[in-house]
C-alpha cells in the first residue's frame, strides 16, 4: 500500500476527515481505525503515513491512538514520511498547532520517521472547514 490513514475516533469527526483526506488522494491508499484494535505498525505496509487524531484538552492524546504508537515497533518505518491532522477546539486561541499534532510528530520524529507537511489543526466543534482539510491533502505524497 502506498499510503495508509490511521485515525482514532470517539465520534465520527475523525472518521470524516479520514475519508475526505482519501478523496482528495490520487493514489492507493487505505484507511484504518485503531479504536479498540490490536493494530500495530510493523504489522503495516506503506510509503506514507498520514494520521488524523482527536486533541483532548491541552496535550492529551486520544488513548487508543496512544496505544498504537507507544506498542508498535517503528524500526521497519524509518525514513518513512508521515503527515498529521489534530482535531480540537481551537476558536479563541491564538496558538491552533497545540495538542495531538505535536505529540505524534514529535514521537514519530523520534523513531525516526519524517514529517512531510506541517500539522493540520481542524476546528472540529462542529467539523465544518473540509475545504481547509482539501487543501492540506491534496498536498501530501
Amino acid at each position: 500500500m502506498d499510503t495508509i490513514i490511521i485515525y482514532a475516533s470517539r465520534g465520527n469527526s475523525a472518521k470524516k476527515v479520514a475519508e475526505s483526506i482519501l478523496e482528495n488522494l490520487s493514489e492507493k491508499a487505505q484507511i484504518l481505525c485503531v479504536n479498540n484494535n490490536e493494530l500495530k505498525a510493523q504489522l503495516l505496509d506503506f510509503k506514507s503515513l498520514i494520521i488524523v487524531c482527536p486533541t483532548y484538552g491541552d496535550e492529551e492524546l486520544e488513548s487508543d491512538m496512544e496505544s498504537f504508537l507507544v506498542s508498535s515497533d517503528w524500526k521497519t518505518h524509518s525514513g518513512k514520511i508521515f503527515s498529521v491532522c489534530e482535531l480540537g477546539l481551537y476558536r479563541g486561541y491564538t496558538e491552533t498547532a497545540q495538542g495531538a499534532g505535536a505529540i505524534i510528530s514529535n514521537y514519530l520524529k523520534s523513531k525516526g520517521l519524517v514529517p512531510h507537511k506541517n500539522i493540520l489543526s481542524v476546528d472540529s466543534i462542529p467539523l465544518e472547514d473540509f475545504s481547509l482539510i482539501k487543501k492540506w491533502s491534496e498536498g501530501l505524497i
